[in-house]
């Protein structure tokens, strides 16, 4: 009974008086796959033969050139950035580059979007790689990484990814995958820090690549430990909230929401509440009761697929995601093997895009399209993201590979 009464006594001080936390966040930017993730974006390089660049749909003409520089002997290529003002190319930066096809090639960065290649800075020389940072318009405090680097394609997937790109850029000239470039986004903020003497580690998450931290746009999420730098930090930022007043965070068994954050990501405050902690679903919770809303609009329940013997394998992605395509033969594979049952997710899509999707890639199991709730069950933010289910219903894995998730069915 006197356990009951404090109990009770300590609730009504929290709601009363809560307390305020401010933490200054540092400057450690990273991949959310990892420093020895393969998940890098190819940047293909294309032959400038004029003074006009063209990018999927758009063209427009250099204002003006670096100084001592002409088009010959120039390439030029795209880097995603949505933290300019009106650029030419709407969330894009050009580059061009000199000497495409030496090892040591030089890379002129269009920072401001402008197309005027005389008021960036100077050019970038490099030999394997390097570590690029833009900032926003609004703030110049503000910072995205790109780590850039040369592209080692694979002469078996050189003419596929020719192919593959000139479709959708049909007036550039691509040049060789020898000479393209990769990227790797490094939109992740990650703070060491402590929350009354105890270990934290604080996630800010850059999902429109704009280098602020805005509300109801980017994300945010707390873990009540020390995360290591160059750590997958993908199954964190699954249970990640969106910056708003409404983000909660289960610390140290308290649960604290979010006060305020300053757009540059540099200060947070976090206050004690006795709201509940959003809950995301991960590895080890039964998932039996969710279900899939199906193209034809019915309702498929997980429960109605789970037997003693298989697996299900809820594939989430789209009609627009390359790293989809290049899994699907996995993922038939494990269809094929009849130990596991294959149920598509899509998001952005429409039922439309769904149905030419499933027949120009002769997919034969059943597919639904990700709703509101789906999303903030799961906290998806990659794709695609693999869930595989256990004949119980219990989540076995979450991940972006689908080879572990064929690993984990064949040596069961």
């Amino acid at each position: 009974m006197k356990k009951l009464i404090i109990l009770f006594i300590l609730s009504i001080s929290i709601t009363a008086f809560p307390q305020d936390f401010k933490i200054n966040l540092s400057n450690n930017f990273q991949s959310q796959f990892g420093s020895s993730s393969d998940m890098i974006a190819l940047n293909p390089i294309f032959k400038l033969e004029s003074d006009t660049i063209f990018n999927k749909t758009e063209y427009s003409k250099i204002k003006r050139f670096p100084k001592g520089v002409s088009n010959s002997d120039l390439a030029y290529g795209f880097l995603y950035f949505s933290g300019n003002h009106n650029p030419i190319f709407e969330n894009e930066i050009v580059f061009l580059v000199k000497n495409y096809m030496s090892d040591k090639p030089l890379l002129y960065f269009d920072l401001n979007g402008n197309l005027d290649f005389t008021d960036d800075g100077n050019p970038i020389s490099f030999i394997n790689s390097f570590n690029l940072t833009l900032k926003n318009n609004d703030n110049p405090s503000s910072e995205l990484h790109y780590q850039i680097g040369k592209s080692e394609i694979s002469i078996k997937n050189q003419e596929a990814l020719i192919h593959r790109f000139s479709s959708k850029y049909p007036k550039s000239k691509i040049v060789s995958t020898n000479y393209w470039l990769t990227n790797l986004r490094k939109a992740v903020k990650l703070s060491n820090t402590k929350l009354d003497g105890k270990p934290i580690t604080v996630m800010l998450f850059d999902e429109n690549a704009d280098g602020l931290f805005s509300e109801n746009i980017d994300k945010i999420f707390i873990e009540p430990n020390t995360i290591e730098l160059g750590k997958d930090l993908s199954s964190y930022l699954r249970k990640a909230n969106t910056i708003s007043k409404d983000a909660t965070f289960l610390i140290h068994n308290r649960t604290y929401s979010l006060k305020s954050l300053d757009i540059a990501g540099k200060n947070l405050i976090i206050t004690s509440t006795l709201k509940k902690a959003n809950k995301v679903f991960g590895v080890g919770d039964i998932i039996s009761t969710l279900k899939i809303e199906l193209i034809n609009e019915l309702a498929l329940p997980i429960e109605s697929l789970l037997n003693n013997e298989k697996y299900v394998l809820l594939e989430v992605g789209g009609t627009w995601c390359g790293g989809c395509i290049t899994q699907k033969p996995i993922v038939k594979e494990i269809q094929n093997s009849k130990k596991a049952i294959v149920i598509g997710v899509f998001a952005n899509d429409t039922k439309a895009s769904v149905s030419k999707y499933i027949d120009k890639h002769d997919i034969n199991w059943q597919v639904g399209l990700m709703n509101d709730e789906f999303k903030n069950l799961f906290g998806i933010n990659s794709f695609p993201t693999y869930i595989l289910i256990s004949p119980q219903g219990k989540i076995e894995m979450i991940d972006i590979n689908a080879s572990k998730i064929k690993k984990i069915i064949e040596n069961n």
